[in-house]
């Protein structure tokens, strides 16, 4: 079985963050989450989660400006040297990996080599209630509201083989591989 890392760059995401953690951990085995200097509750409950025992790794990122690509390649580059991944899934905190079949999650990407870069076509989800979008619920609980098609950019499914030996980085958004950094 592949080890499968998930990393997520988030700040203020308290509404969601409860449900991307559980839902993400169904089939990765380790969450590393570099919190943006979040004002809300969202360290709180990261942090009530990993005391639960849950494999979710929390990091300070200080910088003053929002650097995703950059604090999202470190954690790639983490995720790969310091965890030996197979698979690394830079996701954002409102992204929940759903496979198309009846197929968990975990099941598709074993499926996937790991030896390169792999996109995967998503659709974005959102908690709906009767009023309309709800609101600090726990989103798992609460129906989803599924786009009608799939995102025009598809999410990275990242060798971590890849990572160790060419060393990539990752574009803003996390859409696309940049090239090395030799």
């Amino acid at each position: 079985m592949k080890k499968i890392v998930a990393i997520s760059m988030v700040k203020n995401e308290m509404d969601i963050i409860e449900s991307f953690v559980r839902h993400t951990l169904g089939f990765a085995d380790l969450l590393i989450i570099a919190d943006h200097k979040s004002t809300d509750r969202t360290r709180e409950i990261l942090e009530a989660l990993q005391a639960e025992g849950l494999p979710i790794i929390i990091e300070d990122v200080a910088t003053a400006r929002h650097m995703q690509a950059e604090t999202m390649t470190h954690l790639l580059w983490e995720a790969a040297d310091d965890y030996g991944a197979d698979l690394i899934l830079p996701l954002d905190a409102d992204e929940f990996l759903v496979p198309a079949g009846r197929e968990p999650v975990r099941d598709v990407l074993n499926m996937v080599p790991i030896d390169d870069v792999r996109s995967l076509l998503w659709r974005r989800c959102i908690p709906v209630s009767e009023d309309g979008i709800s609101s600090g619920k726990f989103a798992l609980s609460v129906p989803l509201l599924q786009a009608s098609s799939p995102e025009k950019e598809p999410k990275l499914i990242v060798s971590g083989e890849l990572v160790r030996r060419e060393h990539i980085r990752l574009s803003e958004g996390n859409h696309l591989i940049l090239g090395s950094v030799k």
